[in-house]
């Protein structure tokens, strides 16, 4: 049996809370964003696979890495990293 549970949360509090969902989900991918392999980015970013390996390794390039060691890759990652001028 579940019962209804009742908050009261005063005005300022209930803003700052979604103040800070917002910041949080502005973080976070989307959920239709795809995963881009190394292949994937390379075609993305127009440089080579070797190129992408290179920056992932050594210019801070974004990346994920799975428990088997594949590289995998967020375009909006990838964009921020472009504009930041790290590339």
């Amino acid at each position: 049996m579940k019962f209804p549970v009742q908050i009261e949360l005063a005005e300022e509090l209930v803003d700052e809370l979604a103040r800070r969902v917002a910041e949080t989900l502005a973080k976070q991918p989307g959920p239709a964003e795809p995963w881009l392999d190394v292949n994937g980015a390379a075609d993305y970013l127009a440089i080579s696979p070797r190129a992408v390996r290179e920056a992932a390794r050594k210019s801070g390039l974004p990346v994920h890495r799975t428990p088997t060691g594949r590289l995998l890759f967020r375009p909006s990652e990838l964009d921020q990293w472009v504009k930041s001028g790290e590339a």
